[in-house]
């Protein structure tokens, strides 16, 4: 193993190997391929081009390749281990040198024919397999054995049917490419390995970053969830919770809290953006609603105070959100439903007495926005039993099919009229199932539903 490989940390030795394994078994069968195939076109050449004759040489060198790429081809297929698939490879590149210097012999080519030849073969080894500087060394010093042979074994060579003494011009001249081409490929060798080790280490430390950090999301993930609240049924109202982020986590919330035995106050917002940064002010929005429920605010004043909080805590960070917050009051003989609008989509009461639908409009801006406005906004509608409040983000209404055409607040009017006595588990589950069939499962944001008929 070559001292550029021992950088490799152990962990991730074998699998750098295997890659390795693999790059030389599948380049193993291309080189066989393009064996056959250049024999095949040279051999054409001379038949049909240059009018020579199939002689005992060429059937020979073809009966001989034809052995040598049906074995390298089906051979490679069983190489599993990485100095087995360098043998092979190694063996290879002899047996086709072997060859290509009967053939230059046998034909008495001129030497510089056979010098340029010969350096053709060994750039085309050296660079299509994955070796090792040292290695080029021996490639190296095969091509220059295979090229001696060759000028010892042919004092002269036929030139246009004229036999003419090798020079020591010719020696020289081969030689002198075959070194060159040889200091050539070592410098490129070398450079190359050290990057393709260096580059397979920066991505193995990437991975393990990306594991680490998806790790930490789904844990994040996991934190974030215990945010989300389950549906529930108590005395006052039935309540069906549904949410789908679009990653992880997102920057949809909801929450209801029990003031007291007479009183349920809710809220649902929708914050600029989506993952981390959306789901880290969602926790601190989470922890102030509470506070602020509890303090009993009405939700004129919870989202006046929510305002000021976002304002102070997170500026600079240009983040903003929509908010509705609501409030039952069952504490009176004329039930009150009390509820502040910042920004958000109008949400729906859809009254049974007399199945109509009443928008619950936005009353101001986005939370957050660094504006000066000391009222408080709020409105009082009255309510009755089996009325339905449903609350969302704007991921419902704004999904949109493969024609861009949203899914909008008529056909959520719509949907709302035909299917309003359903309880509110499967009210959730079938809206949820419509939008997925209406965007054909491709949601293009963080859909939240918040479901609540009263008792």
């Amino acid at each position: 193993m070559d001292k550029t490989v021992r950088k490799i940390p152990k962990l991730h030795l074998n699998e750098f190997l295997k890659q390795q394994t693999d790059l030389i078994k599948s380049r193993l069968q291309l080189a066989a391929f393009l064996l056959m195939f250049c024999i095949a076109i040279a051999d054409m050449i001379s038949v049909v081009a240059l009018g020579e004759k199939i002689d005992v040489t060429m059937r020979q060198t073809w009966m001989f390749s034809i052995l040598l790429c049906a074995a390298t081809y089906f051979l490679s297929r069983k190489i599993r281990v990485f100095q087995a698939a360098k043998i092979s490879a190694m063996l290879f590149m002899i047996a086709v040198l072997a060859v290509m210097t009967k053939d230059s012999i046998g034909y008495q080519m001129p030497p510089f024919d056979v010098g340029i030849m010969f350096v053709f073969m060994f750039f085309a080894f050296s660079l299509i397999f994955p070796w090792s500087a040292s290695e080029v060394i021996i490639i190296s010093l095969s091509h220059f054995a295979a090229y001696i042979t060759f000028l010892f074994e042919v004092p002269e060579y036929d030139f246009k049917g004229t036999l003419i003494a090798q020079s020591l011009q010719d020696y020289l001249g081969g030689l002198t490419i075959l070194f060159l081409a040889s200091i050539v490929c070592y410098a490129v060798i070398r450079r190359e390995r050290s990057r393709d080790v260096e580059n397979f280490i920066l991505f193995k430390e990437i991975e393990e970053k990306n594991k680490q950090m998806q790790n930490e999301l789904k844990l994040a993930t996991r934190v974030h969830s215990r945010l989300i609240p389950h549906s529930t049924r108590t005395r006052l109202a039935d309540i069906a919770v549904t949410y789908v982020p679009m990653s992880y986590m997102g920057g949809d919330y909801a929450k209801f809290y029990f003031i007291d035995k007479n009183k349920l106050i809710f809220f649902i917002c929708d914050v600029t953006g989506h993952g981390v940064s959306a789901a880290l002010l969602v926790n601190a929005i989470n922890t102030e609603f509470e506070r602020l429920a509890k303090e009993g605010k009405t939700p004129g004043g919870l989202l006046k105070e929510m305002d000021r909080f976002i304002v102070n805590d997170f500026a600079g960070t240009n983040m903003y959100l929509t908010a509705f917050c609501g409030l039952l009051d069952y504490s009176h003989f004329a039930r009150k439903f009390i509820y502040s609008n910042y920004g958000h989509p109008p949400q729906y009461i859809y009254r049974i007495t007399d199945s109509s639908i009443h928008k619950l409009s936005a009353q101001t801006s986005f939370l957050g926005l660094p504006i000066t406005d000391e009222k408080v906004y709020e409105s009082e509608i009255p309510f009755e039993k089996e009325d339905q409040i449903l609350l969302f983000t704007d991921g419902v209404i704004e999904a949109k099919d493969t024609a861009d055409k949203e899914y909008g607040g008529k056909r959520l009017e719509d949907f709302i009229k035909e299917n309003n006595r359903l309880q509110v588990e499967r009210f959730n589950q079938k809206l949820l199932g419509e939008l997925n069939s209406f965007v054909e499962n491709k949601l293009n944001d963080d859909v939240f539903i918040l479901n609540i008929k009263t008792k």
